[in-house]
């Protein structure tokens, strides 16, 4: 049986529970100070304390009853190294991550929580071990060997972490934590090598000495307590400085929803021939960034957007080139998860979501390579995209009043039919966009020769969207030649991908002849608004990479988008500011086009 417990003399009982009480003052307010960030390593000390402050007060009673103390007792006064230990590490966490915010905070939480799992074990076997031999078993003393020898692990991989911890960081209030418990950690293996002693050599008269008990339990473990309070920062919770990246990125965003709400906002927002035009054009600039706030989706949209204004403004801006990339991943990844759980409280933030997207991936055409020509199907299949997000959304703003999409498409009727094109009417059946058939200028696009007839293919849809394209060329055609609002006419091109049908996209992908040339006449359409920011210089090059592409016989079918290219007109958006990159598109300027 394990040696009889040789009891503490009642002045050392008394004086260790008046020290301790006095210790859990400065302990407590600390664990209140330090809030939630210190409360893993404070919570600890402070339970020290109170383990300590009970297991006298418990051997005081036994004194004044003249009893020998009990089982409870004798565990209350033996634990103690281990919440020592445990405050320790909590301590040191708290210390790592004000001294460097970079780190990986959930790699830290999983080492920090394996550790306290590990000393909890070992304290549990001592536990247990006491238990045992108190029932007389030899196995207890085993499981307390054990126990201790992980607690010596776990002091020793403590030691370690602490040094290691000195090699980065510049907070001033971490700095004197990780001292603090830098410090503390030679006090503490006085009291390890008590303990170890106590458990692997019982029997000795080195550890049954009332005066090593005192030099190497007693007082190492008060000591610590007092070391560990003494750094703590006195005046201020312990947090972490701003992580740098995080206030470049904060501040960047702000800057970004600034120029959007000052600038941007006004330039991608089309005016139109309508009585509503400036309506609309305020909810996309003051309205849509109040409820961007509730939809990260919409709110990275906007910010793509506005990087992508800034990057036309400051060609050498590194960072804004960045944003654009970074944002329109974001807003892409984002809106498509807020798509696949549409519902009333989100579809209005998806439908506008989907507007800015297709206007972002156009801005991306104008950068893309040509070297080698490819068919802009990415930038084709994401507009399609945003129409159908229009047709599944509206259903669920339809009679919100406080919608902000519904109000914008409510003000541009002639574009869904009056509604028409959410309850089953097609696109590519609108009058305002496919009013012209058959236009005879275009007529040649549609004609066929024995080459074509042998490797071309062809059948009756492909012919009717053909002619659907066709129709939009020539309807678009004729508004710019009978001087229609340039505003309606820019709108109408924009949407074209979601007017079309998939087939068409398609056959573009495809690379075939026909569907290319087609394509390079709407470009050519778009060649006069390249004064725009956000239309750029995409028509000219996109009629060239398709050139460079197709067939030899098939350059003769080129020749208006080319002679386009070559005239170089531009289309100056009535009554507003030419939206150029050169022009921030403020209210109030004084670039003007005459009505």
């Amino acid at each position: 049986m394990y040696p009889a417990r040789v009891a503490d003399p009642k002045s050392l009982v008394i004086a260790s529970l008046i020290i301790y009480a006095l210790l859990i003052q400065p302990v407590t307010y600390c664990l209140w100070k330090h809030g939630k960030r210190g409360l893993l390593g404070w919570l600890a000390l402070h339970s020290l304390c109170v383990i300590r402050i009970v297991g006298n007060a418990v051997q005081l009673d036994d004194y004044n009853k003249h009893s020998t103390g009990g089982l409870a007792a004798l565990i209350l006064q033996s634990v103690g190294l281990s919440p020592l230990i445990l405050a320790a590490v909590g301590i040191l966490h708290e210390a790592r991550y004000a001294r460097d915010p970079k780190l990986n905070y959930k790699f830290e939480w999983i080492l920090v929580i394996q550790f306290h799992l590990t000393v909890v074990a070992a304290m549990v076997l001592v536990i247990i071990g006491i238990v045992k031999l108190q029932d007389g078993a030899s196995v207890g003393a085993v499981l307390m060997k054990v126990g201790m020898g992980i607690v010596l692990a776990c002091w020793a991989i403590l030691a370690l972490w602490t040094l290691l911890s000195f090699r980065s960081g510049y907070d001033v209030d971490g700095t004197k934590l990780l001292y603090g418990v830098a410090a503390a950690l030679p006090v503490i293996a006085l009291r390890e090598i008590f303990a170890a002693g106590s458990s692997y050599g019982p029997s000795s008269s080195f550890t049954s000495s009332l005066a090593v008990k005192v030099c190497l339990s007693v007082v190492p473990e008060m000591i610590s307590i007092i070391i560990l309070s003494r750094e703590s920062p006195a005046t201020t919770t312990v947090t972490p400085k701003e992580n740098p990246d995080a206030k470049k990125r904060r501040m960047l965003e702000l800057k970004l929803l600034y120029l959007y709400m000052t600038n941007t906002g006004w330039t991608v927002s089309i005016p139109s021939s309508g009585p509503t035009s400036e309506r609309s054009r305020e909810i996309w600039v003051s309205e849509m960034p109040g409820l961007a706030l509730k939809h990260d989706s919409l709110l990275y949209a906007i910010y793509c957007i506005t990087a992508m204004h800034l990057s036309k403004m400051e060609p050498l801006n590194v960072e804004a080139l960045e944003a654009c990339n970074t944002y329109f991943c974001l807003a892409i990844r984002t809106h498509r998860q807020e798509v696949n759980r549409l519902h009333k409280d989100n579809a209005d933030a998806a439908l506008l979501t989907a507007s800015v997207i297709r206007l972002c991936a156009l801005v991306i055409m104008q950068d893309r390579e040509l070297t080698q020509y490819t068919p802009p199907t990415e930038w084709l299949l994401i507009t399609k995209e945003a129409g159908f997000v229009f047709v599944e959304s509206y259903p669920f703003v339809r009679d919100d009043p406080s919608s902000l999409s519904r109000e914008i498409l409510e003000n541009n009727q002639e574009l869904t039919a009056n509604g028409a094109v959410f309850t089953g009417k097609k696109p590519w059946d609108l009058e305002i966009a496919f009013s012209v058939k058959d236009p005879e200028c275009l007529a040649h696009l549609l004609e066929r020769n024995q080459d074509h007839e042998q490797d071309e293919p062809w059948n009756a849809d492909i012919e009717e969207v053909y002619r659907k394209v066709i129709s939009f060329i020539g309807t678009t055609m004729s508004a710019v030649e009978n001087e229609k609002n340039s505003g309606d006419v820019l709108r109408l091109l924009v949407l074209f991908p979601i007017l079309t049908q998939k087939l068409f996209i398609d056959l573009v992908s495809e690379r075939r002849p026909r569907a290319l040339v087609l394509l390079a006449h709407y470009f050519a359409l778009l060649v006069p608004f390249r004064e725009i920011w956000w239309v750029g210089d995409i028509g000219r090059r996109e009629i060239k990479g398709i050139e460079s592409a197709l067939p030899v016989g098939w350059h003769r079918h080129m020749d208006w988008p080319l002679e386009i290219v070559r005239e170089g007109a531009v289309i100056e958006l009535r009554n507003y500011p030419v939206l150029s990159s050169l022009n921030l598109g403020r209210r109030g300027s004084s670039y003007y086009i005459a009505a």
